[in-house]
């Protein structure tokens, strides 16, 4: 066997043990032990704090090559977070859970629609961002949880340092919670 040979066969060898076809990385990037996803829970609430690495993006929005070449360009310097939120003990949604009336879920909306944004940002290099993109998903109390898609903008094109997630929120007063995510578990997830 040849030099060259040697070293394609080697490069095959460290390609097929680096890249996980899309359902494994899926599941490999949802996997709380993986350390891309932390589930915080005070007093009653759980916030479920998922980062979504580009390709994870990709797939969830079920890209075609050529739309997620032009996709991959919009996602550089940026990182993503989804933060669901939902009830401990119950299976109500958390924006009607133990409102006194339809002002009070009407305040509840309102603050996760327009407000909300305001109250989160990501330590990230020593720096503290503020996001470029928000949306809270409104299921209209469709299902037992409720979630916001966060995006930051970042100096790095793949995510190189420790990022700490924080959300004071204002609605179920449960002070700022914090999710902390390590730059080596930030880089895997960009590699494989």
């Amino acid at each position: 066997m040849t030099i060259s040979n040697k070293l394609l066969v080697l490069m095959l060898f460290v390609s097929c043990n680096t890249h996980l076809s899309d359902q494994d990385y899926a599941s490999y990037v949802k996997d709380s032990n993986k350390g891309l996803r932390k589930a915080i829970t005070v007093e009653q609430m759980i916030y479920d704090v998922q980062y979504l690495p580009e390709r994870m993006i990709l797939l969830q929005e079920h890209q075609t090559a050529a739309a997620a070449k032009q996709r991959t360009e919009q996602l550089k310097h940026t990182m993503w977070f989804a933060i669901s939120l939902k009830c401990l003990h119950s299976s109500v949604n958390p924006l009607k859970n133990n409102v006194s009336g339809i002002e009070e879920y009407n305040d509840r909306l309102d603050y996760f629609l327009n407000h909300a944004r305001d109250d989160i940002s990501l330590d990230y290099g020593g720096k503290k961002i503020y996001p470029m993109s928000y949306h809270f998903e409104n299921n209209y109390g469709l299902t037992s949880n409720e979630t916001i898609m966060v995006g930051f903008e970042i100096a790095d094109e793949k995510s190189k340092q420790d990022a700490t997630l924080v959300f004071e929120d204002r609605v179920f007063r449960n002070g700022i919670v914090k999710a902390f995510f390590s730059a080596d578990k930030l880089i895997k997830a960009n590699k494989i």
